[in-house]
């Protein structure tokens, strides 16, 4: 019988990325508090925590993380599909020989994008990597494909693929 683990690994972005984002939300919070403090200070007021208000529930927001499923193949002669089914299908399959979840996490800071990992027992882990989103181009796609290529294996210290893509 197969037991199912799901791990979800949302898309939040970096650190420096987070605070210069924060930074110019506030400054632009502190010019429009200074503006509207001139003619009511009490609406100003109002104003500005209506602005935190939205800004917090932004970045905690669940519509705002993209979440994109990744299949791992424990099988070692399965490979990764040719860049053209890629680009038909937006699926792509890794035959890890090792998986586990702090690998998880360097992968999706190698491809940059949110992933759920879904186990579904030691022999079979099957999982893909899906385009759910319309505005991923065919150059980010291929750019994810490559990146992915030159990953090795944390056991063996092997390239997964071995090469490059063929174009």
């Amino acid at each position: 019988m197969e037991s199912n683990t799901t791990y979800v690994i949302n898309h939040l972005p970096s650190i420096k990325l987070r605070i210069w984002k924060g930074a110019q939300i506030f400054v632009l919070q502190f010019i429009l508090i200074f503006v509207l403090m001139h003619k009511e200070f009490i609406y100003g007021w109002i104003v500005y925590f209506l602005i935190i208000a939205f800004t917090v529930w932004q970045l905690i927001s669940k519509r705002s993380r993209q979440v994109v499923s990744v299949s791992i193949d424990y099988n070692k002669e399965e490979l990764l599909i040719q860049y053209n089914q890629l680009l038909r299908t937006k699926t792509i399959r890794l035959p890890f020989e090792s998986f586990n979840y702090t690998y998880a996490h360097e992968l999706y800071d190698r491809i940059h994008t949110p992933m759920t990992l879904v186990f579904y027992d030691k022999r079979k882990l099957v999982a893909q990597i899906m385009h759910k989103y319309s505005g991923w181009s065919d150059d980010r796609i291929k750019s994810i494909c490559e990146t992915l290529l030159l990953i090795k294996d944390p056991v063996n210290d092997k390239r997964l693929f071995g090469g490059r893509l063929k174009k």
